[in-house]
């Protein structure tokens, strides 16, 4: 298993954090690897809702098609994805902190086979991606443009 795990303190609620956050469509506008996103399911976003992502991966695009399993707003949701060998599972939670919000992030991936050499090399390469993405995020909330 391949698990990454990130922090973050946002100087905003948690409720607007979860607005961002929590709606996959937002993901093209602070997430680096993010070309696209459209919604599969019709109706508010709820547990079960169903997305595609399109994503540059080491140069690459790719689809994938990701779930969300649960979703307490403003508290956070669990979003899963199962593409071929790489399926992940993305557990982001938000608590009150100091000055602001406190967003964790839990990656964990279940590669099989020979894709658990690629997804290891991978997950080196989307840390600093992840890191970096979570700092965008970051600073567009604090300034009021997400």
């Amino acid at each position: 298993m391949v698990r990454l795990e990130f922090s973050i303190e946002i100087e905003r609620t948690s409720e607007d954090i979860f607005d961002v956050v929590g709606n996959p469509e937002n993901d093209v506008n602070w997430q680096s690897a993010v070309l696209a996103v459209s919604k599969l399911t019709p109706g508010p976003i709820r547990a079960g809702s169903q997305y595609r992502h399109s994503l540059n991966i080491l140069g690459h695009t790719m689809d994938g098609e990701v779930e969300i399993s649960e979703r307490q707003p403003a508290s956070g949701y669990v979003l899963q994805c199962v593409c071929g060998p790489f399926s992940f599972e993305t557990r982001v939670q938000l608590k009150p902190a100091k000055r602001g919000t406190l967003l964790d992030t839990i990656v964990e991936g279940r590669p099989t086979g020979v894709a658990h050499i690629a997804a290891v090399v991978l997950s080196r390469r989307r840390r600093g991606e992840i890191d970096r993405d979570l700092r965008t995020l970051k600073r567009l909330m604090e300034a009021g443009e997400l």
